[in-house]
């Protein structure tokens, strides 16, 4: 995945990889978030969800519509399982204190 930039690492020294490139594939080039989510998993990568997030509201998408890709995207990959409810709430108590 080339067109991915990665922005820092975590604690646990995952790279984190840009929302804003994992939105502009989808946005830009078509290509499905469950592909990204998948491969992200798959090479051991965290996503910047706020900065996912961000991106998609600079580009006019409303925030219904990309908590909705997103879960979308979840379902249709079965990627991060475990993690899933704990992005969830990050990715909603980011858009609430950011409305």
């Amino acid at each position: 995945m080339k067109h991915l930039r990665f922005t820092g690492i975590t604690i646990d020294k995952k790279p984190v990889v840009s929302g804003e490139d994992v939105f502009t594939l989808k946005d830009t080039h078509g290509f499905p978030f469950s592909f990204s989510f998948e491969e992200c998993e798959k090479r051991g990568w965290v996503i910047d969800w706020q900065g996912l997030i961000n991106s998609a509201r600079n580009h006019g998408w409303p925030d219904f519509q990309t908590w909705d890709q997103i879960q979308e995207a979840f379902t249709d990959s079965g990627s991060f399982r475990n993690e899933r409810p704990e992005i969830e709430k990050r990715i909603q108590l980011h858009i609430l204190s950011n409305a």
